[in-house]
């Protein structure tokens, strides 16, 4: 059976679908309005192309300009700290982010870890005891591999996909309970050295969830953001109360929703 699936990763690698090979496919959601025009409230949007790896939207419902600007300035702030702290690719001067956890050689005795660091590892533990393991974060030493190879690839090199054998070698250290979180002293440990971890399928969810909560004791409201597909709404739509979320069909070929959903502050 292992087998087979890493069989299944390697043709997704050809395909240049890698990323959907490590994380869970969440499906994309996009804004959608079931009232005319002229009683939409005027909309302001600003695009980032610099966060978590995809496609940030931040979209704001009645706004003058100088509100607008000030609100974006402070979204964005949050959410690039918050890109530099669960980057495993990247180090940054006085943050102590997750690569810092993946590469601390004493990281069995713990690695000092910030608050969002922790909290997001607390909710990558609850997927994966909701998910029976499915949802993995513990999962970056297979990952790695095929990141790896993808790197090699865009920069013209040869790559030889990796064996089966390699590929089970490294999935014996993706087991989630060998990472202790301990909130009280701010620190994680890794209790196997081998384990690396990667929070591709998580990251971006967790923030949404985040900035609901931080945007909410900042007063501000008013909002869609996407970030990627992952969509929050900020408070009510001005004058209107619900959003309306479409969500949409993952098909090739097909602009057709699965369904619309009526979501309140």
């Amino acid at each position: 059976m292992k087998g087979f699936l890493f069989k299944q990763m390697r043709m997704r690698l050809s395909k240049n679908s890698w990323k959907r090979a490590a994380a869970v496919i969440i499906l994309t959601a996009v804004i959608f309005s079931m009232t005319a025009c002229s009683r939409e409230p005027k909309v302001k949007t600003e695009v980032y192309t610099d966060l978590f790896d995809t496609v940030t939207v931040i979209s704001g419902y009645g706004k003058s300009d100088e509100e607008f600007s000030a609100d974006c300035e402070l979204i964005y702030g949050e959410m690039l700290r918050l890109n530099r702290e669960f980057d495993i690719y990247h180090t940054y001067e006085g943050t102590d982010n997750l690569k810092s956890i993946n590469d601390d050689t004493a990281r069995g005795a713990g690695s000092k870890a910030s608050p969002e660091v922790l909290g997001l590892l607390e909710f990558a533990k609850e997927m994966y005891d909701a998910t029976g393991g499915l949802v993995n974060a513990a999962y970056g030493s297979v990952t790695g591999i095929w990141h790896d190879l993808r790197e090699a690839a865009e920069k013209g090199e040869s790559v030889v996909l990796p064996t089966d054998e390699e590929l089970e070698a490294a999935a014996e250290h993706c087991d989630f309970d060998s990472v202790l979180i301990d909130e009280e002293h701010g620190t994680v440990a890794i209790a196997d050295q081998g384990l690396l971890l990667d929070v591709g399928a998580l990251a971006k969810g967790y923030v949404c969830r985040y900035l609901s909560g931080y945007l909410k004791e900042k007063g501000i409201t008013g909002y869609v953001i996407s970030l990627g597909g992952n969509v929050l709404t900020v408070g009510d739509k001005p004058g209107q109360g619900n959003w309306t979320i479409a969500v949409e069909n993952p098909g090739i070929g097909t602009s057709a929703y699965l369904m619309t959903l009526s979501v309140g502050a």
